[in-house]
C-alpha cells in the first residue's frame, strides 16, 4: 500500500525552502509570543504552517516577519507620514 504526499500546501503556493522553516517554539520566541498565538494566526490564515509529517507543523520564519508593522505616532502623522502599508 502506497501513500503519495503533496509537495506543496494545499493553497497551491510554493513550500518555503527547509532552511526558512522553523518551529512553532522558535516563532514564538523570536517575538517573544506564545505557541498558542502562533498557532492562531495560522487558524486566522494570516501565517501559512506546513505540516512535516503527522505532528509536527513548521511556519516561514520570513513570512512571520512580514507580519510586523508599524505603529504610526502623533509626530510621524504631523509630519505627513499617515500612510501606513498594510
Amino acid at each position: 500500500m502506497s501513500t503519495t504526499h503533496p509537495s506543496s500546501p494545499a493553497t497551491g503556493a510554493a513550500s518555503p525552502s527547509p532552511g526558512q522553516l522553523g518551529t512553532l517554539a522558535k516563532a514564538a520566541k523570536r517575538y517573544d509570543t506564545s505557541t498558542r498565538t502562533i498557532r492562531r494566526y495560522i487558524a486566522s490564515g494570516d501565517l501559512t504552517g506546513y505540516k512535516v509529517g503527522p505532528r509536527l507543523v513548521r511556519v516561514d520564519m520570513d513570512e512571520l516577519e512580514s507580519l510586523i508593522q508599524r505603529i504610526p505616532t502623533a509626530a510621524s502623522i504631523e509630519a505627513g507620514g499617515n500612510d501606513v502599508s498594510t
